[in-house]
């Protein structure tokens, strides 16, 4: 067992979860009590403005840290101790971790899930790097026909997701939006390096992707469509075929049906209105409207699920630290697409504002398609409602039910 003991319990989760880290399994103690095989004492002298992080063992200090943090910047606080103790401990354990020193990037969930499943930080780096391998390949393989013998079957809506065309090779060339095309696993590579904390290769592969709207092979669906056809199909690069779709869906918008699915955060959703994506949620009964019920329109039947404007925010989340010129003009690039081209976001914004905007973009720009509970497992950052904010404690992991556990 460890003791967690802290004069001001601020950063205590950001501490334990990095101590579940190291000690995978470990059980925690908030109070001197028997069995406990070290303390983690952290104490903040307001005064000073200091933080100092000591490991007790039998009450006699083994190793410490003091350093100077700001209360008044939570992100820069939190990574000064993260960074102090991830020393601490690498030089208790002679270990370090598979994703990297934490310096500034909180803990993967997967990695910390797995953990927790008793898997060994060798197999998880191995795991990880598997899988950007498995993409790799996959997209050296598409790159032939997506890129080089038939490129329109990939970038223009039309091919990749209505087939209206007949390529020489076969139908199975159309609706390449519809597989994992070129430029969809292009952004998938980003984002599993992102999650790696691979930033330069997540940069690498995002960028690919920016360079290709800048030279218009790629493009945006423009603000004034996003109403009609709230999919934005032209920059959709992969979505899901559901046959049945829209039957599955239609009863959970239906005025009649007391379960219907409603969109509770209406401030949020609602607002600015020069924001074109505020158009998603029908303002008389809350319903998202990125499905409809046409069930003879095969476009309904479409789950979207890989869009350009992710290579953006991966770009911007990679440079944020090193480049916030260039993070914010790459967050703008998307707003203005949505319409919301004011307020301009600022290049010199704090690194709090800019995690604020990201998250923004990824609740108003994702809605209905999966993809930020994701975010707020990898980033670890808490839940925003327009009420406030939920911290969830890193615990946005299910377990696999036990009618599914056997499988």
């Amino acid at each position: 067992m460890i003791g967690i003991l802290l004069n001001d319990a601020s950063y205590e989760q950001d501490i334990r979860e990095l101590l579940m880290a190291f000690y995978p399994g470990e059980g925690f103690a908030h109070e001197r009590t028997g069995g406990v095989d070290f303390y983690v004492e952290g104490t903040y002298e307001l005064e000073s403005g200091t933080f100092s992080l000591d490991i007790l063992e039998n009450e006699e200090k083994k190793a410490g840290a003091a350093f100077p943090i700001s209360y008044e910047n939570r992100l820069e606080a939190k990574t000064a101790i993260k960074r102090e103790l991830y020393g601490l401990l690498s030089a208790r354990t002679g270990k370090t971790l598979p994703w990297g020193t934490l310096t500034g990037i909180r803990p993967t969930k997967i990695a910390l899930s797995r953990l927790d499943q008793g898997v060994s930080e060798e197999e998880i780096r191995e795991f990880m790097e598997k899988t950007i391998g498995d993409l790799v390949k996959a997209r050296d393989l598409l790159k032939t026909f997506d890129v080089e013998v038939n490129p329109s079957y990939a970038t223009a809506t039309t091919n990749r997701f209505f087939g209206s065309s007949n390529p020489a090779q076969g139908k199975f060339y159309n609706n390449r939006g519809t597989r994992l095309n070129y430029y969809a696993v292009t952004v998938l590579l980003a984002r599993a390096c992102l999650w790696a904390q691979k930033t330069d290769d997540a940069l690498t592969y995002a960028q690919e992707i920016i360079d290709l709207v800048t030279a218009k092979t790629l493009k945006f669906s423009t603000s004034g469509s996003i109403l009609s056809v709230p999919k934005m199909f032209d920059d959709l690069l992969f979505g899901f075929y559901q046959e049945k779709l829209t039957e599955t869906f239609e009863p959970y918008v239906n005025n009649t049906n007391s379960h219907r699915l409603t969109i509770d955060d209406k401030p949020f959703f609602t607002t600015p209105t020069n924001d074109k994506r505020s158009g998603f949620i029908k303002t008389s009964t809350n319903f998202l409207t990125k499905y409809t019920v046409n069930v003879s329109d095969e476009k309904d039947k479409i789950v979207p699920n890989i869009r350009i404007s992710e290579a953006y925010y991966i770009a911007a989340e990679c440079l944020y630290k090193t480049d916030m010129k260039t993070a914010a003009a790459d967050l703008m690039v998307v707003r203005k697409a949505r319409g919301y081209s004011s307020p301009v976001l600022s290049g010199t914004m704090t690194e709090d504002a800019f995690w604020e905007a990201l998250t923004y973009e990824y609740r108003k720009e994702f809605i209905g398609e999966g993809q930020l509970i994701f975010f707020y497992k990898r980033t670890n950052r808490p839940i925003t409602f327009s009420e406030g904010k939920f911290d969830h404690k890193g615990k946005l992991t299910l377990p696999v039910p036990d009618s599914e556990s056997a499988i």
